[in-house]
């Protein structure tokens, strides 16, 4: 569960600082941009609330699975 925070810390921190460097570069976000980074901010509050206090570890471990799973069948079919 240690390890899951860190790397979420990390992943948010890399994507608001991507983010920050698309637009400062001059890149305008789209109208329905912004529904998806508010999605995924409060996709990764209850997922992280659910993570720390709700999930078993066995259960965590099968969801980070399934998680790998789906992102290795997108790399290859696309």
């Amino acid at each position: 569960k240690e390890a899951a925070a860190v790397s979420a810390l990390f992943i948010w921190v890399n994507s608001a600082a991507g983010l920050i460097g698309q637009y400062s570069s001059g890149l305008n976000l789209e109208y329905d941009s912004y529904k998806y980074i508010i999605a995924v901010l409060f996709g990764g509050f209850f997922g992280s609330l659910l993570g720390s206090s709700k999930f078993k570890t066995d259960v965590l471990k099968n969801l980070l699975i399934m998680v790998l799973f789906f992102a290795f069948i997108k790399l290859i079919l696309i």
